[in-house]
């Protein structure tokens, strides 16, 4: 059961990311302050109030 899973999870992981471009992968990415979305205008505004 072990090998067959270990199987089925590489299998599963050589697959992920096929036919996704590097730009694809980026602009899917939604988390705040990630490579796709800095959110530079919300540090400038917060740094704004600072200083």
């Amino acid at each position: 059961p072990f090998r067959e899973a270990y199987r089925a999870a590489a299998e599963s992981s050589s697959a992920s990311g096929q036919g996704r471009s590097p730009e694809a992968s980026l602009a899917a990415r939604t988390s705040p302050g990630s490579a796709a979305d800095l959110r530079l205008d919300v540090l400038r505004t917060r740094l704004a109030e600072l200083t």
